[in-house]
């Protein structure tokens, strides 16, 4: 992957990530998306790369694989249309992410322009590691910070 930033170590219980989000072109809407995974030197791609989850923030995309079951909650009663909602990321935005782990399951949470997503990830065998990376297209993502 290209665009993708380094692994984001998670800890033993919640940790947010907050960054901007620019579109590389005007016209552009920047696709972005988060991976949960783990590898032995906590990068994407690395030796022993294990992805549990790969969620885009416009919540369509979530699949389970076969070293994770996710399960996919949107809300989009605040939503006012994918028209507004494509505007909206046309310019630089504020995102937040959070990922909350306990046990076996990691529930990962994002809120993007009216859509509210929601994931609760199953490990069927949990790394004693777990990062996240932020990936895009068609936009640069900056200011990443974690608390």
């Amino acid at each position: 992957m290209d665009n993708v930033s380094r692994g984001i170590l998670i800890n033993d219980h919640e940790t947010e990530i907050t960054f901007k989000v620019s579109p590389d072109e005007e016209d552009n809407v920047p696709k972005v998306a988060f991976i949960l995974f783990a590898s032995d030197d906590g990068q994407v791609t690395g030796d022993g790369y294990k992805e549990y989850l790969l969620m885009r923030l416009d919540g369509e995309y979530c699949p389970s694989n076969e070293y994770a079951n996710n399960e996919l909650t949107v809300d989009r009663s605040r939503f006012a249309g994918w028209n507004q909602w494509k505007e909206l990321n046309r310019d630089e935005f504020d995102c937040k992410v959070t990922f909350s782990l306990e046990g076996n399951t990691v529930i990962s949470t994002a809120d993007n322009g009216g859509i509210s997503i929601s994931c609760c990830t199953v490990f069927k065998t949990k790394a004693a590691k777990l990062y996240v990376a932020l990936t895009g297209d068609q936009c640069a993502i900056t200011n990443i910070r974690c608390s």
